[in-house]
Formats: structure tokens, sequence, C-alpha cells
């Protein structure tokens, strides 16, 4: 962070990229969003790659998760540096809305923060379950009873010999909360992953849901829209242009930054942000993955997919965790859901999970099928 003169003979910092740690920076962010020849890597994951090769950072190993999410979490790798975070007189940090944003040289793009940080928020305890998201078994979290509605979890009999996916309303309160049976844990795993493997990552059930994609996506690009789009785009550069004007007169010592200020200023900001995501959204429709999308690389994808779910592992239930949204059971019947949003990700990303990206959503359901388990 070099001086450079300033205001008044005095210096200021001001901040330049370290380019080798700014390599690592870049290796965590696509790591935690992408992964790297293999699923989607978390905070703890990435530290223990980093501690086990020996990666400083900053003249420090990665020790802990911790690190990794703060350096996830810094807004300044995207270029804004955060000033007037802390109140003089009390100490304390102050609003968000309060923070101004100085622009400064970016490590990563906006867009690979945004999805780092959604998917922070995503696996937030209070946002995911601690048991989906830690069990070392294929489908929990994922399997429901169709008689019930309970969730149904890992159950062992005969000393742990025998494992089974047994209904939590049963577990608590007898067998004649409800009439559901025990399923046999191998079986029911080995039956999702060859229906995958053999109905829904096939070719033409991608090719059916491109199509899908395709005729929607051609219905919300005409002209209106564009002409939302540059009204918008409009409003924003008029909001920029007005707080640009309040940060110069006070800097100048034409304003004081008062009550009535500060409340200017965040209506301006909230405007802002609100702007920038209706933007942001009508631009990802705009550019959509689908013109990518050839007959060819569906091919290859669904390859990809079909050997990544050959057995139950953490590797597939990574894949079905970003895909599926629910298994029920009902005596011989198994009923799996998802939607499109999921699938297209996976095409689009050439089978990498990412479960970031936003794709419009216009099918509730890609798989709304039965399959049957037998006896």
């Amino acid at each position: 962070m070099p001086d450079k003169p300033g205001f008044r003979g005095r210096f200021k910092k001001k901040l330049e990229i370290e380019e080798s740690e700014a390599e690592i920076v870049r290796e965590i962010f696509m790591l935690y969003v992408y992964g790297k020849n293999s699923p989607r890597m978390g905070a703890k994951e990435i530290a223990k790659r980093f501690n086990a090769e020996g990666v400083p950072l900053r003249g420090k190993r990665p020790r802990g998760s911790q690190m990794v999410l703060d350096i996830l979490s810094n807004i300044t790798y995207a270029g804004a540096y955060p000033f007037n975070r802390m109140d003089s007189k009390t100490g304390k940090r102050k609003a968000k809305s309060e923070w101004i944003m100085i622009p400064v040289p970016a490590i990563i793009d906006q867009d690979i923060f945004d999805k780092a940080a959604k998917l922070r928020a995503a696996n937030s305890p209070k946002q995911s379950s601690p048991r989906r998201e830690t069990s070392p078994t294929l489908l929990t979290g994922l399997v429901r009873c169709g008689h019930c509605g309970s969730a149904m979890v890992m159950a062992t009999g005969k000393s742990g010999h025998y494992r089974y996916y047994k209904c939590t309303a049963r577990m608590k309160r007898g067998n004649a909360a409800c009439k559901s049976g025990n399923v046999p844990m191998e079986k029911l795993d080995n039956l999702v992953l060859d229906a995958f493997r053999q109905k829904v990552y096939t070719p033409e059930h991608i090719k059916e849901i491109v199509n899908t994609f395709r005729k929607e996506a051609s219905k919300a690009t005409g002209s209106e829209q564009k002409q939302q789009l540059k009204k918008l785009e409009t409003s924003l550069q008029e909001t920029e242009q007005a707080l640009t004007r309040i940060y110069e007169a006070v800097e100048k010592g034409f304003m004081t930054v008062d009550e009535q200020l500060k409340i200017r200023l965040d209506q301006h900001r909230n405007n802002r942000e609100q702007l920038a995501t209706e933007i942001a959204s009508m631009r990802r429709q705009q550019q959509s993955p689908l013109q990518t999308i050839t007959p060819q690389k569906i091919e290859a994808v669904s390859k990809i997919l079909n050997k990544r779910l050959a057995e139950a592992s953490s590797y597939a239930k990574a894949y079905l965790k970003a895909t599926l949204s629910e298994i029920r059971i009902t005596d011989e019947i198994v009923s799996l859901s998802g939607d499109t949003k999921a699938m297209m990700r996976l095409i689009a990303a050439n089978g990498q999970i990412d479960t970031a990206s936003s794709v419009p959503r216009f099918t509730p359901e890609w798989w709304p099928k039965l399959v049957r388990i037998e006896k």
C-alpha cells in the first residue's frame, strides 16, 4: 500500500494488488463456487487443502475455515473498499447503509463474489439442515415418508448389521403413528442412482428440458424488456450522480452530515441497490447460456453425470443435493422431484456443480415420474 501525494501535502494510502496472494484468493473463490476437477469445496475443505500443501496467505497458512470465510466475504477483493465503517467517538461499527464504498483494483469479478455470498448464505446453519449437510448417508435430508410427510432417517437392526431408512414419526411415537415400513438403505440408494442415470441424466431428457427453456426464453426477451432495462439503467445513473453530488458537497464543506442528510443518503443507497439487482437479473436473462448448449455438449455432459453417479459416495451425494429437492416413499413407489433450474446449471457448467447460478425457472418440476421398488 504505497503512499501518494494528497490534499495539503498529506499522503494518501493506495491499495495495489500483490499478484502472488491474488492468485491464492482467486483459487479460493473458484474452489468454493465451482470446484476444480471435482464438486465445489466448502471453507473447511479448502483450508485443509491449503494447510496440507503449505500454501501461505499473508505469511500465514489458512489454519481454519473462518479465515477462508473471511476472504470470501471481503468485498475489497471485488473492487470496493468500505470506508466510514467505524464511529470515531464510540468505536462501534456503523450500519452498512452509512458505509462509503471506494473503488479499488479488483482481484475477482463481482459475479463470482455474489455467487460465493449466495452459497455462504445458503450453507448457513440458519438456512440449511445440519443433518442434510453433514450426514454420511446418501439420501438423508431428502427422503420423506409418503404416508405422513415426516422425514426418513437411518435406522439399524441386528446390532448394526442392517441399515434402513425409517419414518421419524414411527421412531418417536411408535408404529401406530404411521403405517410406513422400513426401506433397506442400500436398495433405495442404488434405486435412486440408477433412476438418475437411466431416466434423468439421459440426452433425451436433457434435450427436452433445454427445448422448454428455449421456448420460454424467447417469450421473455422482446422489445418491451429492452425498454424496461434502458429505463432502469437511466434511473441507476441518475441515482449515482445524486450520490456523487452529495459526497462532493460534503467534501467541499457546502453541506454537513446531519440526520436529514443521512436519511437522504440511505434512500439513494437503497434505491441504487434495488436498481442494480433488477438490472443484473434482466441482463442474466438476456445472456442465457442456452445458446452454448449444443447436442454434442448434451451428449458429453450426460456421460459425465452418469459416471459421477456410478456408486453411493460423497461425490454422488453432492450431485443429488444440488439437483433433488425431495424423495417421497409410499409403499413400493418412490417419487423424486427437483427443478429445471438445477439441471440447467449442470448442463451449462459442463457437469460441474454450481448452485449459485441464477437461471430463470419456468417449470415447477423436471421429474414428476415414479419409480417402483422391487420386493
